[in-house]
């Protein structure tokens, strides 16, 4: 039996790593030479993972920038301080910090600050930005806030299409001022599958953007927001471009509901004849030149899974999804606690979904309706029987869960 002994470790590097021992009161104890061995290679282990841990932290600590440019036009766009003749570059769809070279040579365009009454006040004498678009018939844009959180949404500002407009916009983003220059409409993938979007106009050839990200959002391209098809499609899925479209005129309204149906690419796919999106859009397009410190004037499209199961039972779900004449559409299994976003219906039928939990055989099909509570009983090979509860809900959008 051997009493409490409290030894107090104390860790760090000043500069060169140590390791201090200390205890209040001394032990005694015989150690073997295999012992010392197993400490030192401790200590040494210990002394790799802190200077691979201080590697990791230098090289991940970037080096701030108050301001950053984000170009998200679809074109090259090019800024400077106004009046001045230094000017920067910025391909699309790329992040850069802004250049304040010249507010450091030019005295006249710093930051000013003064005192008055006891409290800061920031000089009405601020410096602007200017940018310009490297495409012919675009008017430049002069005298730009870009200390303060501002949106902008211009328009008129091309001399071919009366219909292009361009969003001007900062925000804060880790303690720096980003200034986002792109058009007024946005795609939101809300479903855990990357998507695709192609954009089709009667004046440019057929634009594929770059695959969106589960979660993430991104800005059509300023030449094709002002009058263009949208169509999607899951990426790397075989599925063509959705049936129906979305169409980017001058004053879009807000929609109640709409799906996006891509079809098979080989049509051979009996378990999944259909790729279905469920589409939401939010805000109603500006049809008026203005300014504004408090909305964000941008319209967001969202797209969202058609359909969601939710196991909230304690014990893993397999699910089976049939079409009203029979035919299986998907399938798939649920831990505990897991939602899956299920696209292989169509809109125009309420799915009959089909459940079995372990020990238990498949219960009997139940159509999933708009909002109601439906309950099942599931059988295992003795004939027991286990009751489950489905709450089925459906948003205004006509997406469905339970």
């Amino acid at each position: 039996m051997i009493e409490p002994w409290d030894l107090y470790a104390d860790v760090g590097r000043t500069p060169e790593f140590q390791v201090k021992l200390s205890s209040a009161q001394p032990f005694l104890l015989n150690i073997t030479k295999k012992f010392v061995e197993t400490v030192l290679t401790s200590l040494e282990q210990w002394e790799k993972d802190s200077a691979q841990q201080k590697s990791l932290q230098e090289s991940e600590r970037a080096p701030f920038h108050p301001y950053y440019i984000q170009n998200a036009t679809g074109l090259t766009l090019t800024y400077w301080i106004t009046n001045s003749q230094h000017k920067y570059r910025v391909e699309n769809n790329s992040k850069v910090p802004l250049n304040l070279s010249d507010l450091d040579v030019d005295g006249a365009s710093r930051d000013r600050y003064s005192f008055h009454a006891g409290e800061m006040k920031q000089d009405v004498n601020m410096p602007l930005l200017s940018i310009q678009l490297d495409d012919y018939d675009l008017v430049p844009l002069h005298n730009l806030i870009f200390h303060k959180q501002v949106s902008y949404l211009f328009q008129d500002i091309s001399n071919r299409n009366k219909n292009l407009s361009l969003h001007y916009r900062v925000q804060y983003e880790d303690g720096s001022r980003v200034i986002t220059i792109g058009s007024d409409i946005v795609i939101s993938n809300c479903t855990v599958v990357p998507l695709q979007i192609q954009l089709e106009s009667p004046m440019l050839a057929p634009f594929y953007m770059d695959p969106i990200l589960p979660g993430t959002r991104a800005t059509i391209p300023v030449r094709y927001a002002a009058d263009s098809k949208i169509r999607v499609r899951p990426f790397e899925f075989a599925y063509d471009w959705s049936r129906e479209s979305i169409r980017t005129t001058p004053t879009m309204k807000e929609k109640v509901s709409a799906f996006f149906t891509c079809p098979s690419k080989d049509h051979k796919d009996s378990l999944s004849p259909h790729w279905l999106y469920s589409v939401e859009q939010r805000g109603v397009r500006s049809t008026n030149l203005g300014l504004s410190f408090d909305d964000d004037q941008e319209v967001e499209i969202r797209i969202l899974a058609p359909f969601k199961i939710e196991n909230t039972l304690p014990c893993k779900v397999s699910y089976l999804i049939k079409s009203p004449d029979g035919v299986n559409l998907t399938s798939g299994s649920l831990p505990i606690g897991n939602t899956a976003e299920i696209h292989q219906v169509l809109s125009d039928h309420r799915p009959i979904v089909h459940i079995r939990i372990p020990d238990f055989r498949w219960s009997e099909g139940k159509k999933i309706g708009p909002t109601n509570k439906h309950s099942m009983t599931l059988f295992n090979k003795q004939g027991d029987g286990c009751k489950i509860h489905i709450q089925a809900e459906q948003t205004r959008l006509g997406t469905r869960s339970c």
